[in-house]
Parts: structure tokens; sequence; C-alpha cells
């Protein structure tokens, strides 16, 4: 059966009263419908308990339509002696045989206005690592984006690190990738306090696989003497790392020792070589200059290039789109929509500064670069001024 039948869209008051004599199982849907639209009669026809959640929408509703339908249910529902949690919108469910008596208006209803509002927010602020924003915002339940966006946010953030790392929030979230994110911000900021004697091989992994990592953040960090105590076995990865250090003895040591244990091979020619590790390469906080319309985006934030900065399997959570979008001004956004109404699909992206491509263009805009050419004619001029008065 469905559960929420008032968003996006919302229908007649008498199809939701037809919707109610036919499945009386939706009456308490339909109840809340009347909340969003201000349908008092149609709700006092339903004969409910009084659900907190349905006061909850028809507070909402009243104060942002003005409506004084909603305020009345509203109303209505709040003068009653005992009020019920009938609706449940985080487990979709209607508990009408054995409803919870004695409840309060707690904030815990995904009000009509938050749904259209609110993701964006939830998850920019997991985006950001913005502890207190995201704290007053959350779900009981996560919806899509926002996991990937709290791996990004913790990456980047104690304090975010910190929040999910507490007893009460690890049950929340599971995932391994924030595990290893909190571990990772925690190492980075030279934190160990965590980690056990006997550490459960489960949460780090294989041993056998520390030594690479280590000598990765040992020729990023210039800790050279304990580069050297490493001894690790040459690879790619090392030397792409190593290539871009301003200390030359990293390369050299890895070539040495490829050499030594017959490797070469293994190691590309550092003149055909690109220093830059593919997806070291990537901004933490990518931008983007093309404008994309959201309803033709996968999400608020997307998969950012198909690598990431943090591990070689791991998709990067990239919000680029939709704050360029967001940040546009109205006439923009209009003529983005316009050029993805009538592009293929997959090709909805409207460019921006295309014309500036062409630095004929755009350079005589710079003050330095007139003042250069102003400059320059007026050495013409006295030039010209002198070889005249020379001639004569």
């Amino acid at each position: 059966m469905p559960y929420c039948i008032w968003y996006p869209g919302f229908a007649t008051e008498d199809t939701y009263r037809a919707l109610a004599r036919q499945n009386p199982v939706l009456r308490y849907n339909v109840g809340r419908a009347c909340a969003v639209g201000g349908c008092l009669d149609l709700y006092l026809e339903l004969d409910l308990l009084p659900d907190v959640t349905i006061a909850e929408e028809a507070r909402e509703a009243g104060k942002i339509n003005n409506s004084e339908g909603s305020t009345a249910i509203f109303n209505h529902i709040m003068s009653q002696p005992v009020r019920y949690r009938v609706m449940n919108d985080y487990d979709r469910t209607i508990n009408i045989e054995d409803p919870e008596p004695g409840a309060y208006l707690n904030g815990d209803t995904a009000l009509r206005r938050r749904l259209a509002e609110g993701d964006g927010r939830i998850v920019m602020a997991a985006y950001e690592g913005n502890v207190d924003r995201y704290s007053r915002l959350r779900r009981p339940r996560k919806f899509e984006n926002e996991e990937e966006a709290i791996v990004h946010g913790v990456y980047h953030s104690t304090t975010f690190a910190k929040y999910w790392s507490l007893p009460n929030e690890q049950g929340h979230f599971g995932d391994f990738r924030a595990q290893n994110a909190i571990m990772a911000r925690f190492i980075m900021i030279n934190d160990l306090s965590w980690l056990s004697e006997e550490p459960d091989p489960t949460d780090l992994g294989d041993p056998r696989d520390y030594p690479p990592s280590y000598a990765l953040a040992c020729i990023a960090g210039g800790y050279q003497w304990t580069y050297d105590m490493l001894e690790v076995r040459p690879t790619t990865r090392l030397l792409q790392q190593a290539m871009k250090s301003p200390n030359t003895h990293y390369v050299a040591d890895l070539r040495r020792r490829a050499a030594e244990l017959g490797l070469e091979d293994e190691l590309p020619d550092i003149d055909r070589f690109s220093c830059w590790y593919w997806q070291e390469d990537k901004d933490l906080f990518p931008t983007t200059t093309l404008l994309i319309p959201i309803q033709y985006t996968s999400g608020i934030v997307d998969e950012y290039g198909g690598g990431s900065p943090y591990e070689r399997s791991e998709i990067e959570a990239n919000a680029s789109p939709w704050e360029l979008y967001i940040a546009s001004s109205d006439e923009l956004r209009d003529r983005a929509d316009e050029v993805a109404e009538t592009a293929r699909p997959g090709m909805e992206a409207m460019p921006l500064y295309e014309e500036m491509k062409d630095w004929k263009q755009w350079l005589p805009c710079l003050p330095w670069k007139n003042k250069e050419a102003g400059d320059e004619k007026i050495v013409e001029e006295k030039t010209a001024a002198v070889e005249g008065t020379g001639k004569s």
C-alpha cells in the first residue's frame, strides 16, 4: 500500500474522500493530506485518533501556506486530552492496532516542506563536515547520497569524525567506508589513542599491506629516516608519490632497490610518466563549469571523475554541480533548462564561459594589459617624433 500520498503532488479533496471510502486502511494517509491541504471538513469526517504527525504537518502548513484549515486541524488535535503516534514516517508504517498514547510533537515528522527543501541542507551539512548543522537536521534514516557525503565530511573534519566515532552513533552508521574515514582522520591529526594493543584484524585489514601505506605517508610528509627503515618493495604507486617530492632521494632509492630486486620493468620511465597520480590530482572540494539542471543529475552529490583521493576502490562525493546550480541566477538556470530540454540524453549540461577559450577576446579586458598597450603606443609615438625631427 502507498504511504506518502501528499508529496510531491497533491490530489483534490474529492479524490482523497473517495480514496478513504474505498480503502479505509488509508484513512490516516488521507488525514495527513488534509493537514497539508487544509481540508478541515474531510479530516473531521475521517474520525481519526489525534495523531501527532498529522498535528506537526498541519502546524507547518498553517504557517507556510497561511492555511486556516490546516491551523484548525492542528488546534483540533492539540485540544484533545490524549494524543497518539499512529504514523511513522521513517518506517513508513501506520500502527492502528496499538498506537503509542501520550505522544508529543518532537520534530520526528518528515514534513512536506522539509521533503522539498531539506534533503539538500542535510547532504551539504554532511559534505562540509558541519557537525552542528548536520546533528540538528539529520533524520532517523539516511537517504540517497547522504552516506557518501558523510564519508567526505569525515575525511575533512575532525569534529565530524569524532561525532561519528561516539558509541551512540556507531550503530547508526556501520558502513566500512565511514569507519575507515574516521581512523584515517584521527591518524592525520596524530591520534592513535583509539587503537588498542591488539586491534581487531577486521578493522585494520592485513598487516602485511601496511608498509606501502606507511612509505607513501613518509614520502608525502618528508620523513626520510622512517622511510629508509621500512625498506618496502618498489612499486609504481610509490614511484608516483616519490616523483612529486622535491627530495630526489626517494626516486633514487626506489630505482636502486628495483634494480637490486630485478623489478626495473615494473617501474615506468620517468621521462614518459606524469608525476601526478590520477587520484591525488583531484580537488578535495571540486568545482565545475558545467551547469546542469538538478533534475538531470543523479543526486546532490555525484561520483567525481572515477577516482578518489582516499581509496583506490572508492568513489568520492562531488557536490560541485549542485553548488553551481544553487548559486546561479534564475536567468542562467532558465537558460540551462532550455539547453537540457533539447539535448540528447546524457548531454544536458550547459558549458559556461565558452567564449573565454579564445584568449585574444578576454586578454584586452585586463587593465594592466591595456596599460601596457598604452605605454607601447606612447613609445611608438615618441620614437616616430624623434625620427621625424632627425629627418627634418
